[in-house]
């Protein structure tokens, strides 16, 4: 997808410091977002591989992690199965504060 590699290239060249800036009002990442807005794996698997796995363990104002993005938003079988062989299972028993 050219539009996933022009954005690649952009973080590459850019940094990464974006992807760790809390600038959201909710707290989220971009990972966030990626894993509950996008059906195709390919922008989150960018950014997990640009900014690193750690991603994946930042939690927003209700303690939701990506994996509770994805969730809640039905995001896609390829989605899950990549937040889960890169995260790991244990992103599946953090609880959230939401109410």
């Amino acid at each position: 997808n050219s539009r996933v590699e022009g954005m690649g290239q952009v973080l590459r060249v850019g940094g990464t410091g974006k992807l760790k800036v809390n600038d959201d009002e909710e707290g989220a990442q971009p990972s966030h977002y990626a894993a509950g807005y996008n059906r195709n794996g390919d922008v989150l698997r960018l950014l997990l591989e640009v900014g690193e796995v750690e991603q994946l363990k930042v939690k927003e104002e209700v303690e939701w992690l990506p994996m509770h993005c994805a969730a809640e938003n039905n995001s896609s079988v390829e989605v899950m199965h990549l937040l889960l062989e890169v995260g790991g299972p244990e992103q599946l028993k953090v609880k959230d504060n939401d109410e």
